[in-house]
């Protein structure tokens, strides 16, 4: 994000006292780190990779064979104990990001957005996270929190998408 707002001279954060920056800084580290792996470990472990499997309606069946064995031969789990989340239970991972939407979801609380308003740098990094939980991640527990536990995380996606992209549904691939 820091170097985007650099590079197209788009600081969305500037007007914000130091200490909403430190906050804003630790939830998107939380969104980044945390709630990544957490999809991660769902896509490929927790869904038994159905996404991937959807992907033989986009792709040659040849390809997708070849893409997927390369792709997940113990490569995923590899990964997710390297960073330290694959090596919990299920359970416990699911609780991790229990405890990460919760956390967010506190802080966000009735607000617009996350430090007021008007969307700012770290919205960017929530939304991308929680967006890929409520539009792509069906029927995975953690899109289950996002609407019965932290309703306000699903609409403040809502509200993120209409204000940043309000043509977003115009952009979408059609479903085949």
């Amino acid at each position: 994000m820091e170097q985007l707002a650099q590079r197209f001279d788009k600081g969305l954060s500037g007007q914000l006292p130091a200490d909403q920056l430190a906050i804003g800084h630790s939830f998107a580290i939380l969104a980044d780190e945390h709630l990544y792996w957490g999809l991660v470990w769902w896509r490929y472990k927790g869904d038994t990779s159905k996404a991937f499997h959807n992907l033989a309606n986009w792709l040659p069946p040849k390809m997708v064979i070849t893409v997927l064995g390369w792709l997940f031969s113990g490569r995923v789990d590899k990964l997710l104990k390297m960073h330290g989340i694959g090596r919990h239970t299920d359970e416990e991972i699911l609780n991790i990001c229990r405890n990460d939407l919760k956390a967010i979801s506190k802080y966000l609380g009735s607000k617009p957005f996350l430090m007021g308003d008007d969307p700012c740098e770290v919205d960017c990094s929530v939304f991308g996270m929680i967006g890929q939980i409520v539009w792509n991640a069906p029927d995975s527990p953690l899109l289950i929190m996002a609407k019965e536990e932290f309703p306000n995380l699903h609409e403040y996606c809502l509200r993120m998408k209409q204000r940043a992209w309000p043509d977003w549904d115009k952009h979408l691939l059609p479903v085949r």
